[in-house]
């Protein structure tokens, strides 16, 4: 008997500087994933300030899907594996 597969956030680690774009892919091709933004005032070297919204944790992206999806997601382009932690022992 198949075990029933259930939905869960998950973590995928992306190319650097690459949150932005993953989350418009992933959300465009029907995928549930959350973003979190930060804004920030960053001033460049000619003086000029600028608000800008950068991801919170860079590098991450958050995934609300089924197991089962992981190796098509990790297809994506600029999407480099899925994090993990635990292990389940039953």
């Amino acid at each position: 008997m198949m075990p029933e597969s259930k939905m869960n956030w998950y973590v995928f680690y992306t190319s650097p500087r690459a949150e932005k774009v993953v989350h418009q892919k992933l959300c465009l091709e029907g995928y549930e994933a959350f973003l979190p933004l930060a804004r920030t005032l960053k001033t460049w070297k000619n003086r000029q300030k600028k608000v800008v919204e950068q991801a919170l944790f860079p590098g991450y992206i958050f995934v609300y899907t089924e197991e089962r999806y992981f190796y098509e997601i990790c297809q994506f382009p600029k999407i480099l594996t899925y994090i993990q932690c635990g292990v389940n022992f039953l």
